[in-house]
């Protein structure tokens, strides 16, 4: 911030000072998600709806076979073929289908028609063909209440999916019934959340490390891991000892603690459903370039001296300001830098002068050190319910993933910095993080054989 002036310093402290976190309020933050966890394993229906997964093993390298499996890849579907070659290594066999764009405001039964067309051009494209009634692991991305590991209820759609029914049916139903449309005989057997999958694939892969933890930061954000089934009461008694609990963290969403700003009260209300997930709306990936883009014209409108950028430059539209470039200006090294970081990725900024340039890239850095600092609270309240945050000494293993992971160099640092501040140094450094590499399809693979070998 050194090329900022004193008046555009002030201008810009001015706005910009709530969006800066104490290590106290992480604290609280980190505090009240315990709580709603707490709750959520006592209660159905909570925000944090702490999701049985009835995966109650967690992988140790030695299973073996060959699954196939689906997953939601954003707009796409993967379908795949995996070997597990029960010595922690794997291979794979994989195709991925583009779903046409009115599948997404369709019905729940033509977006599953999607799927099984999928399912079936990968089988014949491979010159696979299943047994009768070959169970096929699903990596399910979307809100759902569950009773079993291959049984789920549909609660909410999301990741842009806008279809006229979905919420209240079966997902394994749905799916069944488009391979019998289809001809395939074929049957669901294993629904696990993306989240989930961190934490199957990192612990078959690396079984020494006691993996037990999981986290997914990018487009959505979730947390799952391994908990006491005599904590989870909601379910009544249980005979496995321990079972992966899916928290749905994303669904916080408490105004009396989250940190919101004015600006962030605008976003949510022109978001598809305002007041519900909260928390992920101040982190997710796809909402930081636009929150980037209404602060600085906020900076713009309210001292037009501090900050020029053009009011008639493309940075009045919604949506303009693309998350991928927020890495980048944060690493920029001069005016220039950003100027060409922002040509790279078409967004129309008129910079003229470099103190604008360096506006841009200190809001940039604030909402990215933001969000980052709120992921450490979801890791800090994984910690803390697992027991990990006690006077212990072995590490605490953490695997992990997402665009905020995968494209932010300087991810881990400010993470480590805000875990710091909520559990202290000697938790904070007992944590190793596992980078999850494509872990839905290795993960799904794992459910199924978690249903058909331990079931």
């Amino acid at each position: 911030m050194s090329g900022i002036s004193t008046a555009a310093r002030a201008a810009l402290d001015d706005i910009t000072a709530p969006f800066q976190l104490s290590d106290t309020k992480l604290v609280e933050i980190t505090n009240s998600f315990v709580e709603e966890f707490n709750a959520g394993l006592r209660e159905f229906n909570r925000p944090v709806a702490m999701v049985p997964t009835y995966v109650t093993h967690v992988p140790d390298g030695s299973e073996a076979g060959t699954f196939l499996s689906i997953d939601i890849i954003w707009r796409s579907l993967r379908i795949s073929e995996i070997t597990l070659y029960g010595n922690n290594k794997s291979s794979r066999r994989e195709t991925v289908f583009q779903i046409p764009n009115e599948a997404f405001s369709g019905t729940s039964a033509g977006y599953f028609d999607q799927v099984a067309i999928s399912v079936d051009s990968f089988l014949n494209e491979h010159g696979i063909r299943p047994a009768p009634q070959t169970p096929i692991g699903f990596s399910f991305p979307f809100t759902v209440q569950r009773t079993n590991i291959n049984r789920a209820t549909l609660v909410t759609w999301g990741k842009g999916l806008n279809l006229r029914d979905g919420p209240g049916l079966e997902v394994n139903e749905l799916l069944e019934a488009a391979f019998v449309r289809r001809g395939l005989d074929l049957k669901c057997g294993a629904i696990v959340n993306d989240t989930v999958t961190v934490l199957l694939s990192e612990s078959y892969g690396h079984p020494a490390q006691n993996c037990y933890m999981s986290a997914i930061f990018g487009v959505g954000t979730n947390v799952a891991y391994v908990e006491d089934t005599a904590k989870i009461t909601k379910l009544g008694r249980q005979t496995s000892a321990r079972m992966i609990v899916n928290t749905e963290l994303g669904g916080y969403s408490n105004r009396n603690i989250l940190p919101l700003t004015d600006i962030d009260y605008s976003m949510d209300e022109d978001s598809r459903e305002p007041g519900i997930e909260l928390y992920e709306k101040l982190i997710s990936w796809i909402f930081l370039g636009e929150l980037v883009r209404r602060i600085l014209v906020s900076i713009e409108q309210k001292s037009p001296s501090a900050l020029s950028i053009g009011t008639t430059s493309g940075i009045q539209d919604a949506g303009s300001f693309n998350s991928r470039c927020l890495p980048l200006l944060d690493a920029a090294n001069s005016p220039g830098e950003i100027r060409k970081v922002l040509a790279d990725h078409g967004i129309a900024l008129n910079i003229i002068r470099d103190e604008d340039a360096e506006i841009v890239r200190s809001v940039s850095q604030l909402v990215s050190n933001r969000a980052i600092r709120l992921c450490a609270c979801a890791i800090a309240a994984l910690v803390t319910q697992a027991g990990y945050a006690r006077d212990r000494t072995d590490p605490i293993v953490v695997s992990f993933t997402g665009e905020m992971v995968v494209f932010y160099p300087q991810f881990e640092d400010v993470l480590r910095n805000g875990l710091r501040g909520i559990l202290g140094q000697n938790v904070e450094r007992r944590i190793v993080f596992l980078n999850a590499d494509d872990p839905e399809p290795i993960g799904a693979a794992l459910g199924v054989y978690e249903a058909t070998q331990r079931g």
